[in-house]
């Protein structure tokens, strides 16, 4: 701010128009900013996205098993994907963040093949999970053989500035 005061003072004697417009699209550009700054004070900004894996060795047929991770940071879910080659062997039966299931009173099972890596984009907008909190997926196997299992969940981190 003592920058452009300097400016504006250095330009009052030379050009007393354009230090009037300065000044004006200055107090017009200083009041958006602390708008701004206000709003995203009271809600929280999303910045980036990080990969959280999820894997099990073996995953025994018919299995029902649920599948832990932990973010090292405040998030929100996102996208999840399971590789195509071994997404036909599973199918997801919930979501859940830190306990509380994330797929709306969906019941049924999604097969694995919704997720893969070259299949549309689906979006998942999860509650947020804070710090040290578990994201878990609940999966079941429908394979004949054990098979391992494998996921990332593209997540979104939240930001508290």
């Amino acid at each position: 701010m003592t920058m452009i005061t300097d400016l504006l003072d250095a330009l009052s004697t030379e050009y007393p128009s354009v230090r009037a417009f300065i000044r004006i699209v200055t107090t017009e550009v200083l009041d958006y900013l602390d708008e701004r700054r206000l709003s995203s004070s009271r809600s929280p900004r999303l910045y980036c996205q990080l990969p959280l894996g999820f894997q099990l060795d073996n995953v025994m047929p018919d299995a029902v098993v649920n599948v832990t991770a932990k973010p090292q940071l405040d998030v929100q879910g996102g996208r999840l994907l399971i590789p195509s080659d071994i997404a036909s062997n599973f199918v997801l039966l919930q979501i859940s963040v830190n306990g509380v299931p994330q797929l709306g009173g969906a019941t049924g099972e999604v097969p694995g093949r919704t997720f893969q890596e070259n299949a549309p984009t689906i979006h998942m907008p999860l509650d947020r999970c804070n710090k040290d909190q578990e994201i878990t997926l609940t999966i079941k196997s429908v394979s004949k053989y054990p098979r391992p299992f494998a996921a990332t969940m593209v997540l979104r981190v939240v930001d508290q500035a």
